[in-house]
């Protein structure tokens, strides 16, 4: 077969369209030696060569060929061709064959859409003597991985705030931390604490959610759950339901006051009976029983070291308990039913809260001697009304009040003058207060709870009634009234139709 080509097409035509056809990269480029003092540093010298030519393509998130050129140990694992190198053999070594133009696919390709120049003999011998050395090196910076430090002092910004759904709880993302205040109470409850974070090393005490910055916070509806995002990072947090830990045998009447040891190791259960039942806390077996009232017994508190339990009765008597004996110490006859005890003045004297509307400081209860005249009160401190709760405060250098006048007042208990006065508003059935004293709250039988801010005697929030009750009716209503929409939007259309 003959090829006849056109007349006009010379010699020099034909060999100019051949020198054409021929790309310019088919041609090796050479591997330069390079001299080098001790190893070479892949993060500051390989890499920088691999993001000018590769890395457009062979990234984590392109990976052309399934290979990645970001680090050391993704060069090892190689992509489709392939093992990319092998440590301690540069030469034999696919990376530096393509990339020399030894062995096809060429790389960067000529072609290339990232206009990827091809490397150069220097670059060439660099990564080759990497290879030589081992291909070692990691990536501390941006493709690497992380190394976390503890964040600088004054780093605090606030980037995100979450309110529970039934409007009880508020979250806030300080820097790294998690706060969590109960907004009724406008109290800080506590900060959230991921124990990995403390087991890394970085953070030695808890209150830290995040490595970096809290960027977003959400409540689930139902509030038990709290979703934090940080830095590549979305937690978790479950609040831990309610549990019931034990029930108290051995009662063998209705409770009417209760008292928890200062070091939380012991209970004192007031009987409707008389008696007095104290329990191991931590397992809550029964471990004493104290008799000798003849009426309920509706006050009870312990002393400071739990060696002591004192106690009031509708039996007009205030008696003294040894705990580790189960005997009585002393006893005090009252002239009304006693509604509640405490001691005071750094446990040298005693307190009482009677029906006949007064606070009675004692000295502490005694043996009672026949013919001995009966203990004398050392300060009578007049109330409106019943005195219905009792709690000792400042080591006994005060003491907190509930009164059936609604009423809550802090006493000083050596001057015997009120120094404070907190209105409920309605009968105060108990009280309580924080051990710094800087918040006192009450309750009433009328479904009220009242806080009150303990430096200014103001108060600070006010519960009423079941509020998830009320949420949960408020809901309910809620459905009801678009399910009537829905019902009158289907009538109409019915209509129209």
């Amino acid at each position: 077969m003959t090829i006849r080509f056109p007349a006009l097409l010379s010699l020099a035509a034909l060999v100019s369209i051949s020198t054409i056809a021929l790309p310019a990269s088919a041609a090796p480029i050479e591997v330069a030696e390079v001299k080098h003092e001790g190893p070479v540093d892949f993060e500051k010298e390989i890499l920088p060569i691999f993001r000018r030519s590769c890395l457009a393509c062979h990234n984590a998130t392109e990976a052309e060929g399934k290979f990645v050129a970001e680090t050391p140990q993704t060069i090892l694992k190689g992509g489709s061709e392939g093992p990319a190198i092998v440590p301690g053999k540069g030469a034999e070594s696919l990376l530096i064959k393509m990339a020399s133009h030894q062995q096809e696919p060429f790389m960067p390709p000529p072609d290339n859409d990232v206009k990827a120049k091809p490397l150069t003999p220097q670059d060439l011998g660099l990564i080759k003597l990497w290879i030589d050395q081992g291909a070692m090196g990691m990536v501390a910076g941006g493709g690497g991985p992380i190394q976390w430090q503890v964040l600088p002092p004054g780093v605090n910004p606030i980037y995100a705030v979450a309110v529970s759904p039934d409007g009880q709880y508020a979250a806030a993302g300080r820097a790294n931390q998690v706060f969590l205040y109960h907004i009724p109470s406008k109290r800080e409850l506590g900060r959230l604490t991921d124990p990995s974070l403390i087991a890394k090393g970085i953070y030695k005490n808890p209150g830290v959610a995040e490595l970096d910055l809290v960027q977003s916070l959400r409540f689930s509806p139902d509030g038990k759950y709290l979703a934090t995002g940080g830095f590549r990072t979305i937690k978790l947090w479950r609040r831990p339901d309610p549990a019931k830990k034990y029930d108290l045998a051995g009662l063998e009447g209705p409770p009417r006051s209760i008292a928890v040891s200062a070091d939380g190791a012991w209970l004192a259960v007031g009987e409707e009976t008389g008696k007095i039942k104290v329990y191991d806390a931590k397992t809550g077996q029964l471990s004493k029983t104290l008799a000798g009232h003849t009426a309920p017994v509706t006050g009870v508190a312990f002393s400071a070291d739990a060696t002591k339990v004192l106690s009031g009765s509708q039996d007009k008597t205030c008696r003294l308990w040894s705990v580790a004996e189960s005997k009585e110490l002393g006893i005090i006859e009252t002239a009304a039913p006693v509604n509640a005890v405490a001691f005071v003045a750094e446990e040298k004297q005693v307190a009482t809260g009677g029906a006949d509307n007064k606070l009675i400081t004692w000295n502490l209860p005694a043996p009672k001697v026949e013919g001995q005249e009966a203990p004398k009160p050392i300060k009578e401190m007049a109330h409106g009304g019943a005195v219905t709760s009792l709690l000792s405060l400042a080591k006994g250098a005060q003491i907190l009040s509930g009164c059936a006048d609604g009423q809550m007042r802090v006493w000083d208990v050596a001057a015997g003058n009120a120094i404070k006065t907190m209105p409920h508003g309605a009968p105060i059935e108990a009280v309580a207060a924080l051990p710094d004293g800087k918040r006192f709250a009450s309750v009433s039988a009328n479904n009220t709870a009242k806080l009150f801010n303990g430096e200014n005697s103001q108060q600070v929030a006010e519960m009423k009634g079941d509020f998830k009750a009320v949420l949960k009716v408020g809901e309910q209503t809620r459905v009801v009234s678009l399910a009537k929409r829905n019902v009158a939007s289907a009538q109409a259309d019915l209509a129209e139709a």
